[in-house]
């Protein structure tokens, strides 16, 4: 399992690509959308783990369940 750190490194290199390809002009119109949405995905999830990594460093319960 990876570590939570590595987990938010993964969706910050997806989101780099991700905005990568959709500012290339080899993509239809229809897979752009979808990749925007996949994107506003990607940019949600590591929000949110963001979020658990900042509010769950001190926390103990945290600290015994995740790896940062």
């Amino acid at each position: 399992m990876a570590t939570l750190t590595a987990t938010i490194e993964f969706l910050e290199d997806a989101i780099l690509n991700v905005q990568s390809d959709l500012s290339s002009d080899w993509l239809e119109e229809d897979e752009k959308r979808k990749m925007f949405v996949q994107l506003s995905l990607l940019i949600n999830a590591k929000g949110c783990l963001d979020t658990i990594a900042m509010s769950g460093k001190d926390s103990q319960i945290f600290r015994s369940s995740f790896t940062f």
